[in-house]
Order: C-alpha cells, then sequence, then structure tokens
C-alpha cells in the first residue's frame, strides 16, 4: 500500500531533517513557513526513489 512503501519512509525523513535542523540551531531558531519546503524537499529526495514507485504500482496490479 501506497502509505506504507511511500508515506511512511517520507515521514520519518521529513522527523530526520527537521530534528537535524533544530539541532543545529540549537533550539534558538523557530522553523518558519519558508523553512517547511527546503526540509521538506530534502525529505522528498531523500525518501521518494523510483523503484518504490515501481513496486506500489506491481503491488496494486496483484490485486
Amino acid at each position: 500500500p501506497l502509505d506504507v512503501v511511500m508515506f511512511k519512509p517520507l515521514s520519518t525523513a521529513y522527523s530526520t531533517k527537521l530534528s537535524t535542523y533544530l539541532y543545529k540551531s540549537q533550539r534558538i531558531i523557530l522553523v518558519k513557513k519558508g523553512d517547511f519546503f527546503p526540509l521538506f524537499q530534502k525529505a522528498w529526495i531523500t525518501s521518494f526513489k523510483w523503484w518504490s514507485c515501481i513496486l506500489v504500482t506491481k503491488e496494486g496490479e496483484r490485486g
């Protein structure tokens, strides 16, 4: 299923990127709207791989 194969790794990657960002800023800087997309984009690139998409598609074809 899409939620397990694709979005769980995205959630984990985003949490990791956010934690790293907060750690590097020593939690002094608040996360603003402008910070969201760069963090999300890095998480997206880290977690969404072409083979995951193929795996989900093949699972869907089997029913």
